[in-house]
């Protein structure tokens, strides 16, 4: 696993040609608009991998509503700055690098639904998709969104 985008490199993975690629990214791409380079070396990486999917789960914030720089200034001290954006955002970054995004199933978004539902305080949270991305919203705010996203060029089987 790794826990930093400028650590991930294609001579992390030994693939042979019979082999398909997944990647889960959790809560990584928050990293990578902070630390210059990383977005497009993680990218390149992924890019080269050719992965048959890549699932991509991230906090739904949006810095540009007045608590932000607030937060930015306590924060400023912190070399651990990240940096979160909605789903509509990262969906333009991402399809730049060349990755589709998949659809999730009706029943992805039923399970999750019920799986909110059961939680002590579920009677807050619902889900809802924002185009083919699962959202968890808490009192109607979206907190955490889901997405998966496919290589426009599949690996082809030898």
């Amino acid at each position: 696993m790794v826990n930093d985008p400028k650590h991930i490199d294609e001579n992390l993975f030994e693939l042979n040609d019979i082999e398909s690629v997944v990647i889960g990214s959790p809560f990584l791409m928050r990293h990578t608009l902070t630390q210059p380079g990383s977005l497009e070396s993680m990218m390149r990486v992924l890019q080269n991998l050719n992965p048959c999917i890549v699932e991509i789960a991230k906090f739904e914030t949006n810095h540009t509503s007045g608590i932000f720089p607030d937060r930015f200034s306590q924060a400023g001290n912190d070399d651990r700055i990240f940096f979160d954006m909605k789903i509509d955002e990262w969906r333009s970054i991402i399809t730049s690098f060349g990755m589709i995004e998949t659809e999730l199933s009706s029943s992805a978004l039923y399970r999750a639904d019920l799986v909110a539902k059961h939680l002590e305080s579920g009677k807050y949270c619902s889900c809802n998709m924002n185009r083919k991305s699962l959202v968890v919203n808490w009192k109607g705010i979206p907190i955490v969104s889901l997405s998966t996203w496919k290589s426009c060029e599949q690996r082809k089987p030898s």
